[in-house]
Protein backbone atom coordinates (compact mmCIF):
# COMPACT_ATOMS: atom_id res chain seq x y z
CA UNK A 1 0.00 0.00 0.00
CA UNK A 2 0.88 3.52 -0.46
CA UNK A 3 -0.32 4.82 3.08
CA UNK A 4 -1.25 2.82 5.55
CA UNK A 5 -3.10 4.10 8.82
CA UNK A 6 -2.19 2.41 11.96
CA UNK A 7 -4.73 2.91 14.35
CA UNK A 8 -4.40 3.55 18.27
CA UNK A 9 -7.64 2.39 19.94
CA UNK A 10 -6.76 2.87 23.78
CA UNK A 11 -5.87 6.52 23.28
CA UNK A 12 -8.41 7.29 19.34
CA UNK A 13 -5.15 8.38 17.97
CA UNK A 14 -4.30 7.29 13.96
CA UNK A 15 -0.87 7.40 12.59
CA UNK A 16 -0.07 7.91 8.59
CA UNK A 17 2.43 6.25 7.62
CA UNK A 18 3.41 7.30 3.78
CA UNK A 19 5.60 4.39 2.21
CA UNK A 20 8.43 5.66 -0.08
CA UNK A 21 8.60 6.69 -4.12
CA UNK A 22 10.60 4.39 -5.72
CA UNK A 23 11.54 4.95 -9.60
CA UNK A 24 14.01 3.15 -11.43
CA UNK A 25 16.55 3.80 -15.05
CA UNK A 26 19.86 3.98 -15.87
CA UNK A 27 22.59 6.89 -15.48
CA UNK A 28 25.28 8.33 -17.54
CA UNK A 29 27.49 10.88 -15.85
CA UNK A 30 29.23 13.17 -18.13
CA UNK A 31 31.54 15.13 -16.01
CA UNK A 32 34.30 13.63 -13.62
CA UNK A 33 35.04 15.45 -10.04
CA UNK A 34 30.95 14.34 -9.44
CA UNK A 35 30.18 12.16 -7.00
CA UNK A 36 27.12 9.29 -7.05
CA UNK A 37 25.42 10.40 -3.98
CA UNK A 38 25.77 13.70 -1.45
CA UNK A 39 29.14 13.75 0.04
CA UNK A 40 28.96 15.68 3.54
CA UNK A 41 32.09 17.78 3.95
CA UNK A 42 35.05 16.00 6.13
CA UNK A 43 35.51 18.60 8.12
CA UNK A 44 31.97 19.99 9.70
CA UNK A 45 30.39 17.01 8.50
CA UNK A 46 27.64 18.92 7.24
CA UNK A 47 27.47 20.97 9.08
CA UNK A 48 28.95 24.12 7.48
CA UNK A 49 32.28 25.59 7.45
CA UNK A 50 34.60 27.69 5.85
CA UNK A 51 36.32 24.90 4.08
CA UNK A 52 33.03 24.02 2.19
CA UNK A 53 31.70 27.67 1.96
CA UNK A 54 28.72 26.74 4.36
CA UNK A 55 27.25 23.87 1.95
CA UNK A 56 27.96 20.94 3.97
CA UNK A 57 29.36 18.93 1.08
CA UNK A 58 32.66 17.92 -0.69
CA UNK A 59 31.52 18.64 -3.78
CA UNK A 60 28.78 21.08 -5.24
CA UNK A 61 26.37 18.70 -6.47
CA UNK A 62 25.81 14.64 -6.71
CA UNK A 63 24.25 12.43 -9.55
CA UNK A 64 21.86 11.61 -6.95
CA UNK A 65 20.90 15.51 -6.30
CA UNK A 66 20.85 16.20 -9.84
CA UNK A 67 18.29 13.24 -10.50
CA UNK A 68 16.70 13.43 -7.16
CA UNK A 69 15.93 16.95 -7.40
CA UNK A 70 13.67 16.81 -10.29
CA UNK A 71 11.79 13.64 -8.70
CA UNK A 72 10.95 15.95 -5.51
CA UNK A 73 10.24 19.08 -7.58
CA UNK A 74 7.07 16.83 -9.45
CA UNK A 75 6.03 14.53 -6.14
CA UNK A 76 6.72 17.32 -3.15
CA UNK A 77 9.03 14.50 -1.17
CA UNK A 78 10.26 15.08 2.45
CA UNK A 79 13.68 13.73 1.30
CA UNK A 80 15.54 11.02 -1.11
CA UNK A 81 18.03 8.43 -1.61
CA UNK A 82 19.76 7.02 -4.65
CA UNK A 83 20.36 3.23 -4.91
CA UNK A 84 23.12 2.67 -7.39
CA UNK A 85 24.36 -1.22 -8.71
CA UNK A 86 27.62 -0.26 -7.65
CA UNK A 87 29.82 3.54 -8.40
CA UNK A 88 31.86 5.04 -10.10
CA UNK A 89 34.86 6.84 -8.40
CA UNK A 90 34.34 10.79 -8.25
CA UNK A 91 37.26 11.68 -11.44
CA UNK A 92 35.37 9.03 -13.28
CA UNK A 93 32.97 9.18 -16.10
CA UNK A 94 29.89 6.54 -16.77
CA UNK A 95 29.11 6.27 -20.29
CA UNK A 96 27.23 3.67 -22.45
CA UNK A 97 24.05 2.65 -21.41
CA UNK A 98 24.36 3.98 -18.09
CA UNK A 99 24.40 2.70 -13.97
CA UNK A 100 21.36 0.86 -13.28
CA UNK A 101 19.41 3.08 -10.02
CA UNK A 102 17.00 3.65 -8.22
CA UNK A 103 15.87 6.51 -6.68
CA UNK A 104 13.54 6.56 -3.54
CA UNK A 105 11.91 9.66 -2.44
CA UNK A 106 10.28 9.94 0.89
CA UNK A 107 6.66 10.78 1.79
CA UNK A 108 5.53 11.59 -1.51
CA UNK A 109 2.50 14.02 -1.19
CA UNK A 110 1.74 12.99 -5.53
CA UNK A 111 2.45 9.42 -6.99
CA UNK A 112 1.55 9.83 -10.52
CA UNK A 113 3.79 12.41 -11.78
CA UNK A 114 4.97 13.66 -14.92
CA UNK A 115 8.30 11.51 -15.46
CA UNK A 116 8.97 12.24 -18.97
CA UNK A 117 9.15 16.17 -17.76
CA UNK A 118 11.12 15.12 -15.13
CA UNK A 119 13.84 13.08 -16.91
CA UNK A 120 14.02 16.58 -19.89
CA UNK A 121 14.99 18.14 -16.78
CA UNK A 122 17.29 16.19 -15.52
CA UNK A 123 19.42 16.06 -18.94
CA UNK A 124 19.56 19.69 -18.99
CA UNK A 125 22.03 19.48 -16.66
CA UNK A 126 25.28 18.98 -18.60
CA UNK A 127 25.97 16.83 -15.59
CA UNK A 128 23.83 13.60 -16.10
CA UNK A 129 21.67 11.79 -18.38
CA UNK A 130 18.90 9.92 -17.79
CA UNK A 131 16.57 8.18 -20.84
CA UNK A 132 13.86 6.90 -19.29
CA UNK A 133 11.91 6.49 -15.31
CA UNK A 134 9.85 3.16 -14.28
CA UNK A 135 8.18 2.98 -11.18
CA UNK A 136 9.74 0.29 -9.12
CA UNK A 137 9.84 -1.18 -5.16
CA UNK A 138 11.72 -1.75 -2.00
CA UNK A 139 12.31 -5.35 -3.26
CA UNK A 140 13.32 -4.21 -6.47
CA UNK A 141 16.13 -2.12 -4.42
CA UNK A 142 17.38 -5.30 -2.72
CA UNK A 143 18.32 -7.05 -6.00
CA UNK A 144 19.99 -4.06 -7.74
CA UNK A 145 22.20 -3.65 -4.56
CA UNK A 146 22.82 -7.70 -4.89
CA UNK A 147 23.89 -7.52 -8.59
CA UNK A 148 27.37 -8.55 -9.17
CA UNK A 149 27.91 -7.05 -12.81
CA UNK A 150 30.69 -7.12 -14.98
CA UNK A 151 31.90 -3.72 -15.70
CA UNK A 152 33.68 -2.57 -18.89
CA UNK A 153 35.98 0.22 -18.43
CA UNK A 154 38.30 2.66 -20.52
CA UNK A 155 41.39 3.35 -19.24
CA UNK A 156 44.24 5.90 -20.30
CA UNK A 157 47.60 5.51 -18.83
CA UNK A 158 50.74 6.54 -18.54
CA UNK A 159 54.36 4.57 -17.94
CA UNK A 160 57.55 5.23 -16.82
CA UNK A 161 59.60 4.70 -18.79
CA UNK A 162 57.54 4.44 -21.40
CA UNK A 163 56.57 0.74 -23.03
CA UNK A 164 55.94 -0.13 -26.36
CA UNK A 165 52.73 -1.39 -27.79
CA UNK A 166 53.79 -4.82 -28.78
CA UNK A 167 55.10 -5.32 -24.82
CA UNK A 168 51.95 -4.20 -23.29
CA UNK A 169 49.88 -6.30 -26.11
CA UNK A 170 51.90 -9.51 -24.92
CA UNK A 171 51.70 -8.77 -21.25
CA UNK A 172 47.39 -8.22 -21.20
CA UNK A 173 46.58 -11.69 -22.12
CA UNK A 174 48.85 -13.06 -19.45
CA UNK A 175 46.15 -11.17 -16.97
CA UNK A 176 43.37 -12.44 -18.37
CA UNK A 177 41.50 -14.91 -15.76
CA UNK A 178 44.98 -14.85 -13.90
CA UNK A 179 43.24 -14.51 -9.78
CA UNK A 180 43.88 -11.31 -8.50
CA UNK A 181 44.36 -10.77 -4.80
CA UNK A 182 42.90 -7.42 -4.18
CA UNK A 183 43.73 -5.94 -0.48
CA UNK A 184 41.19 -3.14 0.47
CA UNK A 185 42.70 0.14 -1.49
CA UNK A 186 44.80 2.20 0.53
CA UNK A 187 42.72 5.04 -0.48
CA UNK A 188 39.21 3.66 1.05
CA UNK A 189 40.91 1.44 4.13
CA UNK A 190 39.69 4.17 6.73
CA UNK A 191 36.53 3.23 5.97
CA UNK A 192 36.30 -0.17 4.73
CA UNK A 193 37.58 -3.57 6.40
CA UNK A 194 41.00 -4.07 5.23
CA UNK A 195 40.71 -7.53 3.65
CA UNK A 196 41.60 -9.02 0.65
CA UNK A 197 39.38 -10.09 -1.89
CA UNK A 198 39.88 -12.44 -5.15
CA UNK A 199 38.60 -11.13 -8.18
CA UNK A 200 39.89 -11.15 -11.56
CA UNK A 201 40.04 -9.54 -15.47
CA UNK A 202 37.20 -11.15 -18.19
CA UNK A 203 39.07 -9.43 -20.89
CA UNK A 204 41.55 -6.79 -21.28
CA UNK A 205 42.60 -4.80 -25.23
CA UNK A 206 45.21 -2.26 -26.03
CA UNK A 207 43.80 0.55 -27.62
CA UNK A 208 46.43 2.57 -28.55
CA UNK A 209 49.92 3.58 -27.40
CA UNK A 210 51.35 7.13 -28.54
CA UNK A 211 54.69 7.69 -26.14
CA UNK A 212 54.21 7.60 -22.71
CA UNK A 213 50.87 6.90 -22.65
CA UNK A 214 48.53 4.12 -23.57
CA UNK A 215 44.63 3.59 -23.87
CA UNK A 216 42.93 0.57 -22.57
CA UNK A 217 39.60 -1.27 -23.10
CA UNK A 218 39.17 -3.61 -19.90
CA UNK A 219 36.31 -5.94 -18.56
CA UNK A 220 36.33 -7.15 -14.89
CA UNK A 221 34.64 -8.96 -12.19
CA UNK A 222 32.39 -6.84 -9.83
CA UNK A 223 33.99 -5.53 -7.35
CA UNK A 224 37.43 -5.10 -8.96
CA UNK A 225 39.48 -1.83 -8.24
CA UNK A 226 41.02 -1.05 -11.48
CA UNK A 227 42.82 1.70 -11.02
CA UNK A 228 45.08 -0.35 -7.78
CA UNK A 229 45.27 -3.24 -10.83
CA UNK A 230 46.94 -1.02 -12.57
CA UNK A 231 49.28 0.68 -10.31
CA UNK A 232 49.48 -2.29 -7.93
CA UNK A 233 48.40 0.28 -4.73
CA UNK A 234 52.13 0.00 -3.29
CA UNK A 235 51.80 -3.69 -3.39
CA UNK A 236 48.57 -4.28 -1.95
CA UNK A 237 46.82 -5.91 -5.31
CA UNK A 238 48.82 -8.62 -6.86
CA UNK A 239 49.43 -9.10 -9.93
CA UNK A 240 49.13 -5.85 -11.40
CA UNK A 241 49.66 -4.33 -14.76
CA UNK A 242 52.83 -2.42 -13.27
CA UNK A 243 54.56 -5.14 -11.58
CA UNK A 244 53.96 -7.10 -14.77
CA UNK A 245 55.50 -4.24 -17.37
CA UNK A 246 57.93 -3.36 -14.50
CA UNK A 247 57.32 -0.06 -15.07
CA UNK A 248 55.11 2.83 -12.82
CA UNK A 249 51.50 3.19 -14.43
CA UNK A 250 49.20 5.93 -13.66
CA UNK A 251 45.87 6.23 -14.51
CA UNK A 252 45.16 9.84 -16.49
CA UNK A 253 41.41 8.99 -16.69
CA UNK A 254 39.05 6.31 -16.10
CA UNK A 255 35.58 5.99 -17.90
CA UNK A 256 32.88 3.13 -17.14
CA UNK A 257 32.04 1.70 -20.61
CA UNK A 258 29.31 -0.85 -19.74
CA UNK A 259 27.84 -2.61 -16.76
CA UNK A 260 26.65 -6.01 -17.85
CA UNK A 261 23.42 -6.21 -15.76
CA UNK A 262 21.85 -8.16 -18.78
CA UNK A 263 19.30 -5.32 -18.79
Amino acid sequence: PDVVAVLDTGFDHVDLQVNPLYLRGRYRKLSRGVPQTRWPCRRCRGKGCARCGGTGKMYPTSVEEVIAAEVMRESGGTGHALHGMGREDVDARMLGRGRPFIVEIKEPRKRRIDLNAAVRRMNTSGIVEVDQLTPATGADVVALKEDRAAKTYRVLLRTVPPVDEAKLKGTLPVLVGEPIAQRTPGRVVHRRADTIRARRLLSAEVVGVEGDRAELRVTAEAGTYIKEWVHGDGGRTRPSLAERLGAACEVLELDVLDVHDGG
